[in-house]
């Protein structure tokens, strides 16, 4: 299913936070350009605590996460982005009754 984007806004370094509570699989597709090194952050707490995401790459082309105990998730760059990136995302969630 289509997410949310995740986004940086220009001149910032942490970006605009989506809801990842129900989801169990993402993949985050990078833009053509980025100025820093981007890594992802979670929040448990629905974004009053930010924490990195153990073992996750830097994004650059694509990345695809599974298994997220997270309430919200955001990305962070090294610089502040030249201008607002957009990265496009996917998830899937297990539905159990």
């Amino acid at each position: 299913m289509r997410l949310p984007d995740l986004k940086i806004p220009n001149g910032q370094t942490n970006g605009v936070p989506i809801d990842v509570a129900e989801i169990d699989e993402l993949t985050i597709y990078g833009p053509a350009a980025l100025t820093g090194v981007i890594s992802t952050e979670v929040s448990p707490d629905g974004g009053t605590t930010w924490y990195p995401y153990a073992g996750a790459p830097a994004i650059n082309v694509r990345v695809t996460y599974s298994t997220i105990h997270a309430h919200k998730m955001r990305l962070v760059s090294t610089l502040a982005e030249g201008a607002e990136r957009v990265f496009p995302v996917h998830g899937s969630s297990l539905v159990t009754t």
